[in-house]
């Protein structure tokens, strides 16, 4: 650990990332801080200073690699028939799902900020469906994966390639939860 956050610290300061502790520090907290910082790196310039857009931008990189995951599923479930396409099928309208409530989530972050949220909406709730949002995008991606189990063989091989796709979309997500709940709880 200690490796990493050198690692991160010092590419933080190297990239022009002005406030390192303020924003960059907690990329640590997520589950996977190395992936967080190479997805959030090149956003760093406008991320500077603000928890939220930090959150909101994990929440936006989520949902391109959600949308990425679905576009594969799809291509896949084209020529899969049976078990495989039916479980394709439940697993490109889950990350659709997953993708619907993402946006939702990322339009609830937007509201925490204090410009936008000057008595329209009270804050607690707009942060408690943010995360809400962002947990179910997270169970949808699970539940993508979930309908791959027992499937083996030559079809076996399609659902491997389409749960590695999901598997890595759900590190992003869960790194986008974290630095929402980061935001949210401090």
């Amino acid at each position: 650990m200690v490796g990493l956050v050198w690692f991160v610290r010092n590419q933080v300061a190297a990239r022009g990332w002005n406030d390192p502790p303020a924003t960059a520090a907690q990329l640590l907290h997520t589950l996977y801080p190395k992936l967080c910082y190479t997805s959030l790196i090149p956003y760093a310039g406008a991320i500077r200073h603000s928890p939220l857009i930090l959150a909101v931008t994990a929440a936006n990189v989520s949902l391109s690699k959600i949308k990425d995951a679905s576009t594969a599923a799809r291509a896949i479930q084209r020529g899969s028939t049976g078990r495989v396409g039916a479980a394709l099928r439940d697993c490109v309208e889950s990350l659709r799902t997953a993708a619907s409530l993402t946006k939702d989530s990322v339009a609830e972050i937007k509201k925490l900020d204090p410009a936008a949220a000057a008595g329209v909406v009270p804050v607690a709730w707009s942060a408690s469906n943010a995360l809400t949002w962002m947990s179910a995008a997270l169970t949808n991606e699970d539940t993508c994966v979930d309908g791959f189990e027992d499937i083996g063989g030559a079809a076996g091989t399609a659902a491997q390639a389409v749960c590695g796709k999901v598997g890595r979309v759900r590190k992003y997500s869960s790194n986008a939860l974290a630095l929402l709940n980061a935001l949210v709880n401090g």
